[in-house]
């Protein structure tokens, strides 16, 4: 009686034990469909946040480019406008004799735009 329970006990565990290696196949199958679907989701999360730190640089970049441009651009101003005060202080030379000329011809068409000015 006793070898008999025992016998039975033992058909029971081995039971229990092919039941759950049939159904191990079947975990193992969820859970490598389970662990696919997170390192697929993991991957666009990555994917995503590498995209969206290429943008941030991009803008960053752009803007960069744009304060260097009006940077150039102002530099650039300056300087040609030097040059050409410093050509155009070369180029003129006025001495004595034409700055009274300059000035009495200045002068003169003021006094006349004046004097019309009044008739009007």
């Amino acid at each position: 009686a006793e070898a008999h329970r025992t016998s039975q006990d033992a058909s029971r565990r081995l039971q229990e034990v092919e039941s759950r290696l049939a159904h191990l196949d079947e975990e193992i199958a969820r859970m490598q469909t389970t662990s696919s679907k997170e390192a697929l989701g993991e991957e666009e999360r990555a994917k995503a946040a590498t995209k969206e730190e290429a943008d941030r640089i991009l803008r960053s970049t752009e803007q960069e480019i744009d304060a260097a441009v009006k940077v150039a651009k102002r530099d650039l101003t300056t300087y040609v406008a030097d040059l050409a005060l410093s050509l155009a202080s070369k180029q003129i030379h006025v001495d004595m004799p034409v700055d009274e000329l300059l000035v009495r011809r200045f002068t003169k068409q003021v006094s006349s735009d004046g004097s019309e000015g009044s008739k009007a």
